[in-house]
């Protein structure tokens, strides 16, 4: 009788043991801590190891906010900016710095310890934010500081549209530039390393008007005239909702040349896409003979997205898909 009784209770030990393990597994909020413990990013369909390419360039836009979203979590953003190196093939990076940063510089030395060179970060110039910047003295003084380490590639994201937007009144835009900013920014980066390059972040359409050859009363023709006085410039382009991105970015190759040299050889690519969208965008690319793709980081969820735009980097030339990753 007592073998009887105890096999019973054993028996309803493991049933209510085997539910509790099966309740967590199909309800991850009845698991309580352990939920917070392993948090985990969507699982894809496929999940690979990829590798950069000869010639080609993939990058991709990082700052704090973005960090924050990543499975990692808890601002570990070595763990992520390593991932994205040596797993996804990942060969440039643009430091975006905003106000949930506590210094600019502090995301560029994680890129460092990540394994990224200074050949391989794109910093971010942000005219007037405050508290980091808001004189060009500090814009400057920040300018200097990346090439005292070796840091040769610049960006400002589209600083004339943004002025003319604060111009019209429409929004007080603290990210704005002029355009004798901008040509002061390229002389002062060209003076320092003539090596150095300013890229200018654009979504206006280039449509060239030959009876406004020798002014700069459009954005397109203010950027092309910036580049002609400065051979260090290139443009990217970046209105991803267009419909016609693909043409614009044979405008762009075609256009803003110096010296006839081109002087749009990469562009950027939204994360709101699906993977036959970024393949166009990629054969277009090498229709172009472009040299570098940046994943833009925008509010969706990225590291998800991410996996397929590197699949679709990789059906197309611009990334190496290696063995499946463990």
């Amino acid at each position: 009788m007592k073998w009887y009784v105890y096999f019973l209770l054993l028996s309803s030990l493991l049933l209510v043991s085997c539910e509790n393990i099966e309740n967590s597994i199909t309800n991850p909020a009845s698991a309580g801590d352990v939920k917070q413990a392993l948090y985990l990013p969507p699982t894809p369909h496929y999940n690979y190891y990829f590798a950069p390419v000869a010639g080609k360039e993939i990058a991709i836009t990082i700052g704090t906010t973005y960090l924050d979203k990543d499975p990692v979590g808890n601002h570990r953003w070595w763990d992520t900016l390593k991932t994205i190196r040596s797993k996804y093939g990942i060969s440039r990076v643009f430091i975006y710095s905003d106000s949930t940063c506590a210094g600019p510089y502090d995301l560029y030395w994680q890129m460092r310890s990540a394994g990224f060179s200074t050949s391989q970060i794109t910093y971010c110039i942000i005219p007037k934010y405050l508290p980091y910047y808001g004189t060009d003295a500090n814009i400057q003084a920040r300018i200097d500081y990346m090439l005292s380490q070796g840091v040769t590639n610049f960006y400002i994201d589209e600083p004339l549209e943004r002025q003319k937007r604060y111009e019209d009144g429409v929004e007080d835009n603290n990210s704005r530039a002029t355009y004798t900013e901008v040509v002061n920014w390229a002389n002062y980066i060209n003076t320092q390393n003539t090596n150095a390059k300013l890229f200018l972040g654009t979504f206006t359409d280039f449509v060239w008007n030959s009876n406004h050859t020798n002014t700069i009363d459009t954005i397109a023709h203010a950027y092309y005239n910036i580049i002609q006085q400065y051979g260090n410039v290139y443009m990217m382009h970046d209105d991803y909702a267009a419909s016609n991105q693909d043409s614009v970015w044979a405008r762009y190759r075609n256009n803003y040349k110096y010296n006839g040299q081109y002087r749009s050889i990469s562009n950027f690519i939204d994360d709101s896409l699906d993977i036959n969208e970024w393949g166009t965008h990629f054969v277009t690319a090498n229709n172009l003979n472009l040299q570098s793709i940046c994943y833009y980081v925008g509010n969706s969820g990225w590291w998800g997205a991410f996996q397929d735009f590197c699949d679709a980097a990789a059906q197309h030339g611009w990334l190496d898909r290696g063995n499946p990753a463990p």
